[in-house]
């Protein structure tokens, strides 16, 4: 029989000293739960309790479109919005946008295909690209501009065509076995995204089941052996 699992109590290294003398570890950078109004706390877990009854318990743990979610929530949102009482507009919403935050956060640490997270992405850090000659503007005294002067007439020429492109290489090829960051789920590179360069589809083998996960290069990495 094995021995019983011994834990350990976590210490920050500060304390917190009460009138009474007693400590306490700090209570920042933990959560403010008890701050958590409890009746929107109730209105979801009847919600909850219903779904369960409609469905099955735990039923959107298994995994489903964040689109869905979002979708329903904005739905409900807006129903409330028009002034419809006819249900808990209000609650529900709350129900999807929490159910969303355990999906995504699931997809994050690897326990749920990527390919759930079906949301567009309209937003990118640093996307400005360099110049081609590898110079950046710094000075703008380096533009030569003139204000008020007519442009002279361009003459017609012929169109001057581009210089080949050198190919774009892959980091990882067809059928390589790759594993992901940080939590190293080992899968195989099945296919290149068809616009995005950087983007590879892999087959996860814990999920074998489950179509082709999307990641980017940077959550990827070469697997040994």
């Amino acid at each position: 029989m094995s021995e019983d699992k011994k834990y350990v109590t976590k210490d920050s290294g500060h304390r917190q000293v009460f009138k009474t003398g007693a400590q306490r570890d700090r209570q920042e950078g933990k959560g403010r739960y008890d701050l958590i109004p409890s009746v929107a706390i109730k209105r979801l877990a009847d919600i909850f309790e219903r779904g369960a009854l409609k469905y099955s318990a735990r039923n959107y743990e298994l995994g489903m479109p964040l689109s869905r979610f979002i979708d329903s929530a904005l739905r409900h949102l807006f129903q409330y919005l028009e002034g419809r009482r006819d249900e808990d507009h209000l609650g529900q919403a709350f129900w999807n946008l929490s159910a969303c935050i355990h999906t995504e956060t699931m997809i994050n640490r690897g326990l749920l295909p990527q390919e759930l997270n079906d949301l567009p992405t309209h937003y990118v850090e640093d996307s400005i690209s360099p110049p081609s000659d590898g110079v950046w503007l710094t000075d703008l005294g380096d533009l030569d501009v003139q204000h008020d002067v007519e442009p002279e007439p361009e003459e017609e020429s012929e169109p001057v065509p581009l210089p080949p492109q050198p190919p774009f290489y892959h980091k990882f090829l067809l059928e390589q076995k790759v594993k992901t960051k940080p939590l190293g789920l080992a899968g195989v590179v099945v296919n290149f995204h068809e616009t995005l360069r950087n983007i590879y589809y892999v087959k996860l083998l814990q999920f074998a089941s489950v179509s082709p996960s999307m990641f980017h290069e940077s959550e990827l990495e070469i697997a040994n052996g």
